[in-house]
Parts: C-alpha cells; sequence; structure tokens
C-alpha cells in the first residue's frame, strides 16, 4: 500500500485541480458550450423523438439563434456562470485530493504486482517519470484533448436518437413511470410528505391524448 500512494502521490500532488481548473481551461470549456449552442434545432428535435410531421416544421436555425430571443445576454450569462462555479469548485476539489490520493492508491495495489508497482514507483523516481507522473493527470485538462472532445460532440448529437431508441426498446418491458392521476391515496399521501405540500395540491397533468 506504501507504493501505491508514493504512486499517486507523484500522479496526483498538492494543487493538481487548481491547475486543471486554470483560465486556460475556463476558455476552452467556453469554446466547448459555445460550439454546443450552434447544434441545429433540428438535430436536438431529433434527439427527443418527435414525429416526422412534427420534425418538418422545426425551422433550420440552431439553439444560439434561439437564444438570441429568450435571452439577449446569454452567452455574457453563460460566461459568468462558468467563471463562478470554477471558482466556487476549484477549493472543493482542492481539499478532495488527499482522499482521490488514496483511493488511486487502492486501485494501484488491487491492479498491480508488487513488482509492477516497485518498477512504476523506480521510473517515476526519475526526472522524466516524475514528470509523466504529473502530465498524466493534467494532460486532459490539455487544450488539445479538450478540443478532440469537443470535435466528437457533433457526432454524438447526430447519434443520440439512435441510442435513445435502445434506451426504449430495452426498457419495454418494465413497467410504465405512474402519473399523478395514477397514485393510490396512499401513494399521494406518501408523495406529498416527502415534497413538504398537501396532498390535494399535487396537480393532475392531463393525459397526453387529450
Amino acid at each position: 500500500m506504501a507504493l501505491g500512494k508514493r504512486i499517486a502521490a507523484a500522479q496526483l500532488p498538492d494543487g493538481t485541480y487548481e491547475k486543471m481548473m486554470s483560465p486556460a481551461m475556463q476558455g476552452m470549456m467556453g469554446q466547448v458550450s459555445g460550439q454546443a449552442m450552434d447544434i441545429p434545432l433540428r438535430q436536438i428535435a431529433r434527439m427527443a423523438n418527435l414525429k416526422p410531421e412534427q420534425l418538418r416544421q422545426v425551422g433550420p436555425g440552431s439553439l444560439r439563434d434561439m437564444m438570441a430571443i429568450l435571452d439577449p445576454a446569454h452567452d455574457q450569462r453563460m460566461s459568468i456562470m462558468l467563471k463562478t462555479m470554477i471558482a466556487g469548485m476549484t477549493p472543493l476539489m482542492t481539499k478532495m485530493e488527499p482522499r482521490l490520493r488514496d483511493g488511486m492508491a487502492e486501485a494501484f495495489a488491487s491492479r498491480f504486482t508488487e513488482t509492477e508497482l516497485r518498477e512504476i514507483d523506480r521510473f517515476y523516481s526519475t526526472p522524466l517519470g516524475a514528470r509523466l507522473a504529473v502530465e498524466s493527470t493534467l494532460l486532459m485538462a490539455d487544450p488539445s484533448v479538450v478540443k478532440a472532445m469537443s470535435d466528437f460532440t457533433p457526432q454524438l448529437i447526430q447519434a443520440m436518437p439512435g441510442i435513445m431508441k435502445q434506451v426504449e426498446e430495452a426498457t419495454a418491458k418494465l413497467p410504465k413511470a405512474k402519473r399523478v392521476d395514477e397514485l393510490s391515496p396512499a401513494e399521494r399521501a406518501r408523495l406529498a410528505a416527502l415534497i413538504g405540500v398537501d396532498p390535494a395540491s399535487l396537480s393532475k397533468p392531463e393525459r397526453p391524448d387529450k
């Protein structure tokens, strides 16, 4: 376990997450978010499994075009939100680093033999090994890696309708989720208690076919 802890400490030294959430990373995340705004509304509609006649009614614009109408300050709002969220998350992630190192140490100990751990530790003790240990964690926040992941977004969006269809088929034999108006009095009482409202105040949504 001691070897695992040394290796984990080499890969995740103090302050790693602060480096990962640097201004450069914030900029890349902003670019990824911006790219998502350029997704055509028709692609988003396909993800919702709309009927062909409904899809034909969707305009040729993008999510950005829609938000320009609904929220003219959207880009500024998202930029401020991103910076604020990262600023708030960084101290929490930094505080979590010791526990992550413990988890990594346990994982190393379970996945590698004592001999293998000694070889890894020996390599990490060299200048090149020490650099690789640190960079291997920071690599996932590198702009090139983030860009490669963001370039995959359009393919993921395109594949989502098929994936959702597979999910629908895989769960077809499960009982359908209940609507509020289908609950028994006891179930309504339990639900109301969970969310802190009067059972009588629970809405009864109309059925989709009405």
